[in-house]
């Protein structure tokens, strides 16, 4: 069976400054993100395995 493997975001830490943020004042968004590898498997069905309305 062969894998698959991609490159995913994956958001590490949100920061707002102020918080919390009064009307009509300017603030600041740090947002720290990464990239993580994920394997993807492909599923295997076999018969008698799938549900009405399931393809």
């Amino acid at each position: 069976m062969s894998t698959y493997t991609i490159l995913m975001p994956n958001i590490e830490d949100v920061i707002i400054n102020p918080n919390p943020v009064v009307q009509n004042a300017s603030i600041d968004i740090k947002v720290e993100v990464s990239e993580i590898t994920v394997q993807l498997t492909p599923e295997i069905k076999y018969s008698g395995e799938f549900y009405l309305g399931e393809v």
